[in-house]
């Protein structure tokens, strides 16, 4: 990173201020393409297929596509059955036995440093004999950290507020007495810095609840003007190029105001500090001068004070934005599309349902900006053969009853594992008599592990809310509150217990990420389908890996 060449104070511009985050935002430029898609597939017992393809395109058609391990960290190849390059890219894919063990397969470097953005999955599974749930998250992390960012930020505005204040003092400390401007601006940066961060993580988290790109930028303005009005400057919305004349001319006014309130002069002969110091191009390369030389003094060479400003950049500001904060335009461009398939009926998502039973999302590296994307998916699966061996048929028939059914036999959020032991006596009996000898107990028991009186009470309680269910059926009706008709039908709940196969995966077709069949769902755009292909042999694995123009960690 060749620091030396960007302003000291652009930096200081960018980081106390940080106004050009919304211009950057909306800056238009040709930039490569990194397009990352994944799809998982879990089935009841917690096994994980995984299949990913990795794309890395050209800014413009006529341009060679850069190397992919410029930006990405690939995983390690002997942890997947199939790994294979593509013209521009690499897919790979696996088998693994729960979410738990699929590795890191999403890591976007940092420029200079060994730090990374990447993805996590993880699958919360529970067996109420009768059913169970699964609770699946991915989260593609951002690096940012909250309070490491705002101890980076701290030490980043002391950094460049201090060499900026020593180069001023060093151009104009002879002829004013400085020491109300330095208080005024050690005092003002530092707080003005943490409130704007603060207004950028606010908006930040706001895009997860739709705020589009115009928005933010709007968002981001409103709130700036709000700040900047804490401290006496008054800034009109950009509607026309009037508005920006007139905020151009309010801040010069404004920085006018200040230096004659707080550059004393020495000598009363001495005019008034004014803002046209800073106008001029004489006077500013003189103040970039002081700069430096107060920098070489403190630091010994500029080259050492921006390896102690540089790393702090992608602590504040992230993987996917410190790029643009030090304006590299061949930083790449993110687009993400994931997509898995759960066992059982889907109760709770933030994705977006398909036709075939499975969830999809799609963002961009825009939406990981410090705080991340997180993406969730809950669903149930029923046992019907357990089911009906208690003579439950359809159970549980409605949501309703599905929850009361999940809240009678969990405790402090938690299943209850002793009121599971007890139903699974009753399944293996195909019989509530151990349900009902265990309501019925007011003794302590070894099995019940809790105070008698209260383990009673729950069985009890379970036991009367599976005797309703039985009712139910032997009337033909479904229990629950009186009008409410939402049903669940056995096949959508994901019958796997009445001796339905359940298909074994095939690596083969689970790599077969159907990129065409995606490229079709709305708002998920997609550049060109790649065919991803079978891998079947290691010798193959092995030839396609010593490609000269993939650089795969081993």
């Amino acid at each position: 990173m060749n620091s030396g060449k960007i302003p000291l104070v652009a930096r200081y511009l960018m980081i106390c201020v940080m106004a050009g985050c919304a211009a950057l935002l909306l800056a238009g430029c040709s930039r490569p393409k990194i397009s990352f898609t994944a799809k998982t597939e879990i089935q009841p017992n917690g096994q994980t297929g995984r299949a990913v393809v990795i794309t890395c395109k050209a800014a413009n058609e006529n341009e060679t596509p850069p190397n992919l391990t410029d930006f990405i960290r690939l995983p390690e190849v002997k942890k997947y059955q199939n790994f294979s390059p593509l013209p521009e890219g690499v897919s790979f894919s696996g088998i693994f036995a729960s979410p738990a063990e699929v590795p890191v397969d999403f890591m976007k470097l940092t420029t200079g440093y060994d730090v990374w953005a990447q993805n996590r999955l993880r699958l919360r599974q529970n067996n109420y004999v009768l059913l169970s749930t699964f609770e699946f998250e991915e989260r593609v992390e951002d690096i940012v950290e909250r309070p490491e960012a705002e101890e980076a930020l701290a030490q980043g505005v002391s950094l460049i507020s201090e060499a900026v204040i020593s180069g001023f003092d060093g151009c104009y400390g002879e002829q004013y007495d400085l020491s109300q401007l330095d208080e005024y601006l050690r005092k003002t940066i530092p707080e003005l810095s943490r409130r704007l961060y603060q207004v950028l993580w606010e908006i930040r988290r706001s895009r997860r609840g739709g705020l589009d790109l115009e928005l933010e930028v709007q968002e981001w303005d409103r709130r700036l003007r709000q700040e900047l009005s804490n401290y006496g400057l008054y800034l009109e919305p950009l509607t026309s190029e009037e508005d920006r004349q007139l905020n151009e001319a309010r801040a010069w006014e404004f920085l006018d105001k200040k230096l004659r309130e707080l550059a004393i002069p020495r000598q009363p002969e001495i005019p008034p500090l004014r803002a046209e110091i800073l106008r001029s191009t004489e006077k500013q390369q003189e103040l970039f001068r002081q700069i430096e030389m107060s920098v070489k003094e403190s630091f010994g060479s500029m080259e050492y004070f921006f390896k102690q400003l540089d790393p702090l950049i992608p602590v504040i500001f992230g993987a996917f934005f410190e790029q643009r904060l030090i304006f590299n335009h061949a930083e790449p461009s993110f687009t993400f599309h994931f997509q898995i398939y759960l066992p059982g009926h889907i109760m709770q998502t933030n994705g977006v349902r398909d036709i075939d039973g499975s969830i999809h999302w799609r963002f961009t590296g825009e939406d990981l900006h410090l705080t991340g994307y997180p993406m969730w998916v809950r669903s149930v699966g029923i046992d019907m053969q357990k089911a009906q061996s208690l003579g439950l048929v359809g159970f549980p028939l409605n949501l309703v009853n599905l929850d009361r059914f999940l809240k009678t036999i969990t405790t402090s959020g938690a299943p209850d594992k002793n009121l599971i032991a007890l139903l699974d006596k009753c399944v293996a009996q195909k019989s509530l008599a151990p349900l009902r000898a265990a309501a019925g107990e007011k003794t302590p028991t070894a099995s019940a592990g809790n105070n008698p009186n209260t383990f009673a009470q729950r069985a009890d309680a379970l036991l009367k809310l599976l005797e309703e269910f039985l009712a139910a059926n032997l009337e033909g009706k479904q229990p629950g509150p009186e009008g409410y008709d939402v049903t669940i039908s056995p096949d959508a709940m994901g019958n796997w217990g009445q001796g339905v196969e359940i298909k074994p995966f095939d690596i083969d077709e689970l790599i077969s990420v159907e990129l065409e069949q995606l490229e079709t769902l709305p708002r998920f755009q997609l550049e060109t389908p790649v065919a991803i292909p079978p891998v079947t042999s290691n010798s193959v694995i092995n030839e396609k890996l010593s490609s000269p123009t993939l650089d795969v960690m081993e």
